[in-house]
């Protein structure tokens, strides 16, 4: 791999990789039964890691942050009708060629990451309301994405070669709903479970993606070029998506908490490269401009996992010391959204009709109206 920095260089390999054929580069006759072997088995691991990601979400968390919308709302707003103009921006701003632009605006029209959850923990945020938005925004980028990309190619007057593949992207963004929702049954049937799939599933799937392309590129002999926009982009990125995700909440008229805006600027700044890796993977898959858009995602995980150990790290040393209070104001956090939580981790939903039954001809003692937990 290497890094380009003279302008005009990048230029003429970006222009060179823009025009060469990918017929000419699969002359030989066995070059198409290795992109039909690596086409299936990326689709077979990317199934996998949706699969992981689907179990990251309970419909019992979402439903209650839809009875009180407020910042969960704000939250899916930012992620998925903010950012994706936010990175045409950027690209306009730093004159990216098509190619890497159109990877940088695939990342941005991704849904939230899962990586998000953990960071909201640490960062002391509202771990339901991230959880609840992350598995939201992951369900509506199915619809979003075709649509911004929709409207991204009809104002970029993309050429042929960039043209985006809508019947397999269609494809892919179907592929990756049944295993989701595969995803989802496992959070809400085998809860005692869910996590270590959902981290497990997750983890292959990231590594064989990356173990993938680096095959693909073998295979279709693409150079690794990463150029300076894309390092300079993978870095302020999510630096502003932090900034506007923390202080939209304080506008005028949202007053939320300081919980709900650490919140929201983490869930807006993580945003799924996993789901950009394999939407790029699948419809570009056979092109050889498919590098120039897939190490973005890849250069844009490293950044944000690594300014969220940063800002992490400060955020508990600060509360260590005392320099950060706990909100005084009332949570942003539903009543419900912390029982439904409880019932989650004990791996079932309590019965409390059936367990208030006598035993033994005794009424059981456990289940007074003291102790009885409605869920």
């Amino acid at each position: 791999m290497s890094i380009q920095t003279d302008n005009s260089t990048t230029v003429m390999m970006v222009n060179c990789t823009l025009n060469c054929s990918t017929t000419a580069s699969r002359q030989s006759s066995g070059s198409g039964g290795n992109d039909n072997t690596i086409y299936i088995l990326t689709t077979v691991i990317i199934a996998v890691g949706m699969v992981g990601i689907g179990a990251t979400v309970y419909y019992k968390t979402l439903w209650e942050y839809i009875k009180k919308p407020k910042a969960f709302l704000l939250g899916v707003f930012m992620q998925l009708i903010i950012m994706p103009p936010l990175s045409w921006a950027l690209t306009k701003i730093f004159q990216m060629p098509q190619a890497e632009a159109l990877g940088v605006f695939i990342q941005g029209s991704c849904p939230g990451g899962t990586t998000s959850n953990i960071v909201v923990y640490w960062m002391d945020g509202i771990v339901d309301l991230s959880v609840a938005m992350t598995g939201t925004s992951t369900l509506l980028a199915l619809g979003t994405m075709p649509l911004w990309l929709l409207i991204y190619q009809k104002g970029e007057n993309l050429p042929h070669n960039l043209s985006i593949p809508f019947d397999r992207l269609a494809i892919s963004l179907a592929a990756l709903v049944i295993p989701i929702f595969v995803g989802m049954v496992i959070r809400a049937n085998l809860a005692k479970y869910a996590n270590i799939i959902s981290k497990v599933f997750i983890a292959l799937a990231s590594i064989f993606i990356l173990i993938m392309v680096i095959v693909n590129s073998v295979v279709s002999k693409i150079p690794w070029v990463v150029t300076w926009r894309q390092v300079v982009l993978a870095a302020i990125m999510p630096l502003i998506a932090y900034l506007i995700g923390y202080l939209v909440p304080f506008f005028p008229g949202l007053k939320l908490t300081h919980k709900a805006g650490r919140t929201i600027s983490v869930e807006t700044a993580l945003q799924n490269a996993q789901i950009a890796a394999a939407v790029i993977q699948i419809s570009f898959g056979k092109s050889r401009i498919i590098i120039a858009m897939l190490l973005f995602p890849l250069l844009y995980y490293v950044f944000q996992v690594g300014y969220s150990a940063i800002f992490a790290g400060i955020f508990i040393t600060a509360k260590r010391r005392g320099w950060i209070k706990e909100d005084k104001e009332e949570q942003e956090e539903p009543a419900n959204a912390g029982k439904a939580a409880a019932v989650e981790k004990s791996g079932e939903v309590r019965k409390t009709a059936v367990e208030k039954t006598k035993k033994d001809g005794i009424e059981n003692p456990n289940f007074t109206k003291e102790n009885d937990v409605a869920v």
